[in-house]
């Protein structure tokens, strides 16, 4: 039964309410009241589906996911590592999630903590390693001081390790085993066939290896392009299209190339560390494959919205984290763009759905797939039109955001977007093709010098247009001014789009 309103919409705004009740839950800790309004909502919910009225029990389930949100998150908000700044020393529990980097006298990275003194907690952290012996993915026990540094107005948390400190190594279970083993493999076929820039590019931007990249990051920031460092639809998109492909040369059928696609983006995502925007693109990739067996129409609002709360389920402290907030504004304004100003189709209809025996017609289906799953467009001959105006619908819903967290609004992004977007994906494909080639030395020896070509040609024209004058104004917000901004550009998105119903309705109306 279709629902009213709502319905074409529904996980989408589910997921809005199960987002909002995990902010929620974050300040206020009232469980049995959250327990109370939750049990209301669901039979508020049951009484008006019965009675047929479908809008306002839609209505009662989006509470009734506020109020579960607000209950989920309690697990995981367990106590603050500030409160265990004021001991002398701790016993942490945590995982190297980056590759450390020297600095002198210790080695820098990141962790996850998962206990500290035997309490759980739930964060990743900046650890300052003298001893220099704890090792990439790998799980420890050690003791330290935990404490707090500013940089450039940001804090964060750091945990020292002295040198002659006793670290307990724990053992890897056979999955991080064989991510460690997968990871390896692929950092060691970039280092042993191209040059340390290249390498260096190649694990950041396909490995989301992002410390390896060392003074680029700031290029990338400088031009307005750090987007293309996070590990995202764009990668997936490629990976899916790419193992197609090479798959399509061993003559599978194009339902189990489906399939083996499907198995290698998981083990992929997780391979570059599973961060909320890798998740959150294999996640709308699965669900268009799905559609794809099902021969279902797609909502991409709905498929934002279910890939929203599955990682909200996974981890709801994934919410505060800035990668996950800028993903989900990213994609969410790609859709909308689309929506308001189509330039592409933005639901699959049945008749896009290729026929079994007509295996021609899936490298075509694959790239729609590969467009709602990342900001790659369609059609060539719209490719500059599309790549402008997504740029244009991105950047103004993610500015806020930008100048809230960094302090920057980006004025010449959209045009350098045009420009070096489509370089990046040539890029990026031949460093896929790199991958698939391993086997043959010659061939990869080959590959790695064009790339290694590219990579400086993309980084000299990153830093120029990073250079030019007005790229970027410095303009820090605060939550108000943010909240300000975005009620401006709804009003005016829904000024733009009533006009244009209007004109439409006009239009019809003389014809008829």
């Amino acid at each position: 039964m279709r629902r009213l309103n709502l319905g074409h919409l529904l996980n989408f705004f589910i997921f809005i309410s199960f987002a909002l009740g995990i902010a929620v839950g974050f300040h206020f800790k009232c469980f049995f009241t959250c327990v109370s309004l939750l049990v209301i909502f669901l039979s508020f919910t049951y009484f008006f589906y019965r009675k047929n009225k479908l809008f306002v029990s839609d209505i009662f389930i989006l509470l009734s996911f506020l109020a579960l949100g607000a209950l989920w998150v309690r697990p995981f908000a367990h106590k603050s590592l500030e409160d265990f700044f004021n001991e002398d020393r701790n016993i942490v529990t945590l995982k190297v999630i980056s590759i450390p980097q020297e600095r002198g006298f210790r080695n820098t990275f990141s962790a996850q903590v998962r206990n500290i003194d035997g309490i759980t907690v739930n964060s990743d952290i900046k650890v300052m390693d003298y001893s220099r012996k704890m090792e990439y993915l790998n799980s420890y026990k050690a003791i330290g001081r935990l404490g707090k540094r500013d940089f450039h107005g940001n804090n964060f948390y750091v945990f020292w390790v002295k040198s002659k400190t006793n670290l307990e190594k724990l053992s890897l279970s056979k999955w991080d085993g064989f991510l460690k083993t997968a990871d390896a493999a692929l950092l060691s076929l970039f280092k042993n066939n191209m040059d340390e820039l290249s390498y260096r590019f190649s694990a950041s931007v396909f490995l989301g290896r992002r410390e390896l990249f060392g003074e680029g990051r700031e290029i990338f920031k400088d031009a307005g392009i750090s987007h293309l460092l996070a590990i995202s639809g764009s990668n997936i998109a490629l990976v899916a299209v790419g193992l197609f492909f090479v798959l399509q040369l061993f003559n599978i059928k194009y339902r189990p190339r489906l399939f083996i696609a499907l198995v290698f983006l998981i083990i992929y995502t997780f391979v570059t560390g599973a961060n909320p925007p890798i998740v959150r693109s294999t996640i709308m990739y699965v669900v268009f494959a799905v559609g794809f067996f099902a021969r279902r129409k797609i909502n991409p609002f709905n498929s934002l919205g279910l890939a929203g709360i599955t990682c909200l389920l996974v981890n709801p402290l994934w919410l505060l984290d800035v990668g996950f907030q800028l993903s989900f504004l990213s994609v969410f304004a790609l859709i909308l763009g689309s929506a308001i100003f189509p330039l592409t189709p933005w639901e699959l209809k049945r008749k896009d759905f290729p026929r079994e025996e007509d295996s021609r017609k899936l490298p075509a289906f694959a790239g729609k797939l590969s467009l709602f799953s990342s900001e790659i467009c369609l059609n060539t001959a719209n490719c500059a039109k599309y790549t402008f105006f997504a740029s244009l619908f991105v950047t103004l819903l993610i500015t806020p955001l930008i100048a809230l967290y960094f302090g920057r609004i980006y004025i010449l992004s959209i045009f350098h977007n045009l420009i070096l977007i489509p370089f990046f994906g040539i890029i990026n494909l031949l460093i896929f093709a790199l991958i698939t080639l391993a086997p043959f030395s010659f061939l990869t020896r080959s590959m790695a010098e064009v790339i290694s070509i590219l990579v400086i040609w993309f980084m000299k024209l990153t830093q120029f247009l990073g250079s030019v004058p007005f790229t970027y104004v410095t303009c820090k917000f605060n939550s108000w001014q943010a909240g300000a901004y975005y009620f401006v550009l709804a009003g005016a998105l829904l000024a733009i789009k009533y006009r244009r119903d209007k004109r439409r309705g006009e239009v019809k109306a003389v014809t008829v």
